[in-house]
C-alpha cells in the first residue's frame, strides 16, 4: 500500500535529520478506503508514545495531493532480516527481545489499539547492522547477568492496526484477510472480534521464530496455514531446541494457545513473566542461600539464648557474623526467665 524512502529532514541553522518517508502507492491514492488506513496509522501512532515504538514526525500531502508522513530511521533493518541472516538466537536473546516487543504492545493496548500484524517484518533493530544477534557474548553493554547484548527494538507498521470501538469499514470494503496468515492467531484467522490477547498469540509465533529459526507452523498455501493455526498444535519448543528452558518454553506455550482465556491475559503479565525467568535461575540460588542461613541463624539463636538464660542477664547481639552469615538485632530481654520451651518457640 505505501512505499518507503530514506531521506534528510532539515531545519534551521543546519539542522539535519535522517527518516523514513512513507508515501501511499499512486494507484492507491485514488481509493479512499486505501487513504484513511494510511491516515488512520498516523493518527494511532500519534497516541503512542514509547521507546519501543518507531515515532512519527510529520503528517503532510505532497503538492499532487499524495499523503506521506516521515518517521524515524532506523538503522539496523527489520527482525526478519536478522533472522535470515543470522538464524536463531539463544532464549535468553529472544526473552529480551520478546519483551520489548511486549512493553510496546502493551503502550499500544493501554490506548486501546490492537496491532493485529505482529511479525519480524514489523520489528526493527535499533543496532549497528553489523552486530550478530546470535552472538551475545561479545557485546560490550549487556542487559544482564547472562552477557546479552542491550539490543533494541522497536515495533512499527500500525496500518491496519484498531483502535477499541471504531470499526473495519475500510478492510470491510476491500474483503482482504486483515494480517499475515503466518503470524495471525486463531481467532483472526476466523474473522472472530479481536482484542490484544490476539497480538500476544502473534508474538508467542515470533518468539518461537527467534529461538527455533523457523515458526511453529509451515504450510504450502494460506489455507493449510490458517488451519494449523486453528487446529494443530505447535510442536514442543524444547524439542525443537533442546537448549531451551522449560521455563522459557512455558512462556512461548501459553503465548500460542489456542483459547485467548489461555493466554497471558495481558501484554504487562508477559513481560513480568519474562522477567521472572531472568530473575529465577539467581533467585533460586539466593532461595537455597536463606535456607541455609535460616538454620544457622536458628542454632545460634539456640545457644544464645541458652547462653543468656544460665548468666541470667540481658543479652544484647546486634549485626553479628556467624559463619559468614549476619543476625541483625537478636535482642535477648529478661533472660533468667526464658527456659527451654520459649527458647523452641523462638527459634522456629
Amino acid at each position: 500500500m505505501a512505499q518507503l524512502y530514506v531521506g534528510r529532514l532539515r531545519g534551521v541553522r543546519g539542522f539535519e535529520k535522517l527518516v523514513v518517508i512513507k508515501q501511499i502507492y499512486d494507484e492507491f491514492a485514488q481509493e479512499s478506503t486505501f487513504v484513511k488506513m494510511f491516515i488512520d496509522e498516523a493518527r494511532l501512532l500519534a497516541r503512542i508514545a514509547h521507546p519501543n515504538v518507531v515515532p512519527i514526525y510529520t503528517v503532510a500531502s505532497l503538492e499532487d495531493g499524495l499523503p506521506y508522513l516521515t518517521m524515524r530511521f532506523v538503522p539496523g533493518g527489520s527482525l526478519a532480516e536478522r533472522i535470515e541472516r543470522d538464524g536463531p538466537v539463544s532464549p535468553e536473546r529472544a526473552m529480551t527481545i520478546v519483551a520489548q516487543i511486549a512493553s510496546a504492545l502493551e503502550a499500544a493496548h493501554r490506548r486501546g489499539i490492537v496491532h493485529r500484524d505482529v511479525k519480524p517484518g514489523n520489528v526493527l533493530v535499533d543496532a549497528d547492522a553489523s552486530n550478530d544477534l546470535s552472538s551475545p557474548h561479545e557485546a560490550h553493554d549487556t542487559d544482564g547477568a547472562d552477557g546479552a547484548e542491550a539490543v533494541r527494538v522497536l515495533l512499527t507498521d500500525f496500518g491496519i492496526a484498531k483502535a477499541a470501538g471504531e470499526r473495519d469499514s475500510a478492510l470491510t470494503t476491500i474483503g482482504s484477510l486483515v494480517g499475515s496468515p503466518r503470524y495471525m492467531s486463531p481467532e483472526q484467522a476466523a474473522g472472530d472480534e479481536l482484542d490484544a490477547r490476539s497480538d500476544l498469540y502473534s508474538l508467542g509465533v515470533v518468539a518461537y521464530e527467534l529461538i527455533a529459526g523457523r515458526p511453529p507452523f509451515e504450510a504450502d498455501s494460506m489455507h493449510r496455514m490458517i488451519v494449523a493455526h486453528l487446529t494443530e498444535p505447535p510442536p514442543p519448543l524444547t524439542e525443537v531446541v533442546r537448549a531451551c528452558p522449560d521455563t522459557v518454553a512455558a512462556i512461548v506455550h501459553r503465548c500460542l494457545e489456542k483459547d485467548p482465556a489461555r493466554r497471558f491475559g495481558s501484554a504487562a503479565e508477559l513481560r513480568e513473566a519474562i522477567e521472572a525467568t531472568k530473575a529465577g535461575p539467581r533467585s533460586q540460588r539466593f532461595t537455597t542461600r536463606e535456607r541455609h542461613e535460616s538454620a544457622t541463624v536458628r542454632q545460634a539463636r539456640t545457644a544464645l539464648i541458652g547462653a543468656a538464660a544460665t548468666a541470667g542477664g540481658a543479652l544484647l547481639l546486634d549485626r553479628a557474623l556467624l559463619g559468614g552469615y549476619t543476625l541483625s538485632a537478636l535482642v535477648v530481654v529478661g533472660a533468667a526467665t526464658v527456659g527451654a520451651e520459649a527458647a523452641r518457640r523462638l527459634c522456629t
